[in-house]
């Protein structure tokens, strides 16, 4: 799909993180930060798909390196507090732009270019998670899989089938959230347990995928060959 939308949200603030500053901006390598990785994969795959950034207000950095550096980058920044999460970031998203088949990434989920590809051959027509089946992965997110159907029946902290934080979300199951206007603290795992059962689950297999929690998982995502 050439006009798929992408959501990439940059509000997530990270535990012991703040001495590196603003997670999009970091390094990914000597040549790009994560924010440009993360754009080059999207682009490469879905050349005339709008991106939109969403990130917080008090992040000036961010947000005037993008109205320099990304003409074709739509940058909503929100005021963030303690309670927002991705579930309001997305209701704010969706009320501005309408309900979209979106692929919705977390910046802080930094994984290889060739599983883009692999998202680009998927059923868009679903809303579906990504199952990294690697055996060096972490996540805190998984869920609960219907081996006879590859949907999901639960997504929590703690469960086996580990998720990478990228989500694509179907225009019905937009719709859904619109219409059920979530609480501005829900994160969008909850968001999609409540609006639907029925998602499928895709699996992959690759080690170059690093969740950035800690200063610690940023070390590792240098030491990891991402080109």
């Amino acid at each position: 799909m050439k006009d798929l939308s992408t959501i990439i949200l940059c509000t997530n603030t990270v535990k012991g993180t703040k001495s590196l500053g603003s997670i999009p901006l970091l390094k990914i390598n000597e040549k790009k930060t994560i924010l440009t990785y993360m754009y080059n994969n999207i682009k490469s795959c879905w050349p005339n798909g709008d991106i939109i950034c969403i990130t917080k207000q008090q992040d000036q950095r961010l947000n005037k390196h993008i109205e320099n550096k990304y003409s074709d980058i739509k940058c909503d920044p929100y005021v963030v507090d303690e309670w927002f999460n991705e579930s309001q970031a997305l209701v704010q998203t969706f009320h501005k732009y309408g309900a979209l088949n979106c692929l919705v990434l977390d910046i802080n989920c930094v994984l290889d270019k060739n599983i883009f590809k692999k998202i680009k051959t998927y059923d868009t027509s679903k809303s579906f998670l990504i199952h990294n089946t690697h055996s060096d992965f972490k996540s805190k997110l998984g869920c609960i899989l219907d081996n006879t159907t590859n949907k999901t029946q639960n997504i929590f902290f703690g469960l086996p089938n580990l998720l990478v934080k990228y989500y694509y979300i179907s225009k019905l199951h937009a719709q859904a959230i619109l219409d059920t206007n979530p609480a501005k603290s829900k994160f969008l795992f909850e968001v999609l347990n409540d609006v639907s059962k029925d998602i499928d689950v895709h699996s992959v297999k690759t080690k170059k995928c690093v969740h950035i929690n800690s200063i610690k998982d940023y070390k590792k995502l240098k030491e990891i060959n991402f080109v």
